[in-house]
């Protein structure tokens, strides 16, 4: 578990979040900008098993030290209480949701990752690459697929600054897209005579690209395509070709991830 010690501005005593400041606790917080939160360790226990405990030995008043600034911890304790009124996800940043989010993944505040969630699938056509990436962190399949075409419509210089610092990632996503803007052209030149259905199956086998660690290879989306062109006599030999050599070429650009 990542703890470090708070960083308020020098000479900045840390402060009390007036919201969680209980008489009767018995835990104290204190957020990475030196902010304490005074709760309670039976509600912390019921909403995660793995948050960081104090000491046995250690005092009400001994903070654990957090990474999490002071307004994602404010949101994240606010849901270990069972009375409302609770933050409105909705109605928050998406910088902050997104940090909620994660932090809530991070503790297993399992209730508040959902409601994170939902709220950050609302949001996937603003901010689709911050989105896959926290589908891909989460293993979440259901985010991925719903997520993963909304990114397609960027082209590179986008998804390199976006993915900046995700390589395997950036892989994916390239090899993804490529798949896709093939099957998109083989559409405008065979028209009708490829069924859309085909496009749907051949995108479906590129986005399982997103969902496997490692290098991602496609013999069964490239031998579907395959046979697709050959059935109808297209010549796409320099398509496949561009194909075999994306390995070749994505290693050009990993300098710049």
């Amino acid at each position: 578990m990542d703890v470090a010690p708070p960083s308020p501005a020098p000479n900045e005593e840390p402060r009390d979040d007036p919201d969680f400041s209980a008489s009767d606790a018995d835990v104290c917080i204190m957020s990475s900008d030196g902010t304490r939160f005074k709760i309670h360790s039976s509600n912390l226990r019921s909403a995660s098993s793995i948050f960081p405990a104090p000491p046995p030995t250690s005092q009400a008043d001994d903070p654990v030290h957090l990474n999490e600034p002071a307004a994602v911890l404010r949101i994240l304790l606010a849901f270990i209480y069972p009375d409302p009124p609770h933050p409105e996800l909705e109605d928050l940043e998406f910088d902050l949701l997104y940090s909620v989010a994660i932090a809530a993944h991070k503790y297993q505040f399992m209730v508040l990752v959902y409601l994170c969630e939902l709220s950050l699938e609302k949001r996937k056509s603003v901010h689709p690459f911050h989105i896959l990436r926290y589908a891909v962190l989460r293993g979440n399949n259901r985010i991925l697929n719903r997520v993963a075409p909304e990114t397609l419509r960027f082209g590179l210089p986008v998804a390199i600054k976006e993915l900046r610092g995700e390589a395997e990632l950036f892989r994916r996503w390239v090899r993804v897209r490529f798949l896709y803007l093939m099957c998109q052209r083989l559409l405008q030149i065979a028209g009708a005579q490829i069924m859309y259905r085909e496009a749907v199956h051949a995108s479906s086998l590129a986005y399982g690209g997103f969902r496997n660690a490692g290098n991602v290879s496609h013999p069964e989306m490239t031998e579907h395509l395959r046979g697709v062109v050959s059935q109808h006599r297209f010549d796409t030999n320099i398509l496949f070709s561009a194909m075999e050599d994306i390995d070749g070429w994505l290693q050009k650009w990993e300098t710049r991830i």
